[in-house]
């Protein structure tokens, strides 16, 4: 008996920690034990909670389960692997913010801003691939 409560604390301390990282994948919301801010919409339930300087929005549909979970935060935690290929493309762009989306059976996806003087960018980076989404200028006003 003893065991399977050493066992069970270790799943559900997992559980939690796999939520706090974006990656719950069960059909039990665990973002909602973790103190987060829930939003119900009609066909869907957003989940919005911040942990070490990660902003989360976990997402789960009608039934509970987990659609996705979009992960917000600065160059810093950003991996290793993905600034050098945006720094190899794109070396005198600063990073302005990062998200990172992660889905089920998917690997993780990288939106990230960039920017140099009044010019910026928003490029898309997975494991195989990377893709300029949008390009703008900052317009000052006088």
């Amino acid at each position: 008996m003893k065991k399977l409560l050493i066992l069970a604390a270790l799943l559900i301390g997992c559980s939690i920690v796999e939520a706090q990282m974006g990656l719950a994948t069960t059909a039990l919301p665990l973002a909602a034990k973790i103190n987060a801010n829930k939003t119900v919409y009609r066909d869907f339930t957003l989940y919005r909670y911040s942990a070490d300087g990660v902003f989360y929005k976990a997402y789960y549909d009608n039934r509970g389960v987990w659609l996705h979970t979009i992960l917000s935060y600065a160059e810093g935690n950003l991996p290793a692997s993905v600034k050098d290929r945006i720094r190899s493309a794109y070396g005198h762009y600063t990073i302005s913010w990062v998200d990172e989306i992660r889905a089920p059976d998917q690997l993780p996806l990288y939106r990230v801003e960039l920017n140099y003087s009044r010019k910026f960018l928003v490029v898309q980076v997975n494991e195989e691939d990377m893709e300029q989404e949008a390009e703008y200028e900052h317009q000052y006003e006088h």
